[in-house]
């Protein structure tokens, strides 16, 4: 998720996601493909605890959101809705859980050689989520923090 935020709310963020707590969480690869026409991502299956790990940071963060920046979304009722409570239209059922690899000529999906299941069924325990900005030479990490297990 992007979070459009103040720098001057830094510590303010960090404290709201230093607080989160989850179930053991796990991610599961479903395949590899492509968004935005060239960004190759790995998909990952989106079960329960992590879907509810996703909601649980939006929620954590919607006190230090900057509605300055509020995009159209062309008559798109339930996104408009979603973006004027999480300030942000990829939550709740529009959520795609997935990771970013790199920038890539879109052919190398038609290569005999790709196997999109490459990593499917691989499940790996997660330990650590970051908060990252985007500064002029790309993005930086601001803090990781442990994943913090529920009773």
């Amino acid at each position: 998720m992007v979070l459009q935020a103040e720098s001057e709310k830094e510590a303010a963020i960090i404290g709201s996601l230093e607080s989160i707590t989850t179930d053991k969480l796990q991610i599961e690869p479903d395949q590899l493909d492509l968004f935005d026409e060239s960004t190759l991502v790995l998909k990952i299956k989106p079960k329960p605890p992590l879907m509810t790990f996703h909601n649980n940071v939006i929620e954590s963060l919607r006190s230090h959101i900057n509605w300055d920046e509020t995009p159209h979304f062309e008559g798109d009722e339930n996104r408009k809705t979603l973006y004027k409570r999480y300030a942000s239209s990829y939550v709740k059922e529009f959520y795609r859980p997935h990771i970013s690899i790199a920038q890539v000529n879109p052919d190398l999906l038609q290569d005999k050689e790709f196997n999109p299941q490459l990593f499917s069924g691989q499940i790996n325990d997660i330990t650590q989520f970051y908060l990252s900005k985007r500064e002029p030479d790309g993005w930086k990490t601001i803090k990781s923090f442990s994943i913090t297990q529920n009773p």
